[in-house]
């Protein structure tokens, strides 16, 4: 999906679908893992990486992307499951989850596989992790029991801004 594409209700529900079959394969073929708390914020990301960011799979690194960070890093089959129905992945890769020199380990690795965001393991890290990345602006954050996902945007000018009285970052409106 390219930065300007979005998904129709339709599109939306058949991609979940798809995301939901990829996280019970996963975890049944590695015979491990988490697929009750992935299949629980299927919908969240999906929305949000088919109709709220801007991102490119082709250029994982672009700067004015949307990132998003996912706390609870016992929901990869989630993030990879996600991140191969939007091209980060081929979808081929989902069967070596958890295996022994695989890109998708058991907890997310930053940029293994490249638009991974951040390393996960410790839960309720994900909004301060996402704060903490320079000239981020969070534009979502939503909590479904241990999950903290943000997505973030950078300022119009990709810079923090800083208000002088008070000497805390202020939030650049979102374009």
């Amino acid at each position: 999906m390219t930065p300007t594409q979005t998904a129709s209700n339709e599109e939306l529900k058949s991609i979940a679908r798809r995301v939901r079959r990829h996280i019970v394969q996963m975890t049944a073929a590695a015979n491990s893992g988490h697929p009750g708390g992935s299949l629980s914020a299927v919908e969240i990301l999906t929305t949000l990486y088919f109709r709220v960011m801007r991102h490119d799979p082709k250029n994982p690194a672009w700067p004015d992307r949307d990132r998003i960070v996912v706390s609870k890093g016992h929901a990869t089959p989630l993030v990879y499951g996600t991140m191969a129905e939007a091209g980060y992945i081929p979808v081929g890769e989902l069967p070596t989850f958890r295996r022994l020199g695989s890109n998708l380990q058991g907890h997310t690795i930053m940029q293994k596989p490249a638009g991974v965001e951040m390393s996960a393991g410790a839960l309720g890290m994900g909004l301060s992790a996402a704060l903490w990345q320079e000239s981020w602006t969070v534009a979502t954050t939503m909590c479904t029991a241990c999950l903290a996902m943000a997505t973030a945007r950078r300022g119009r000018r990709g810079k923090r801004r800083w208000r002088q009285d008070t000497m805390r970052p202020t939030i650049s409106p979102r374009s």
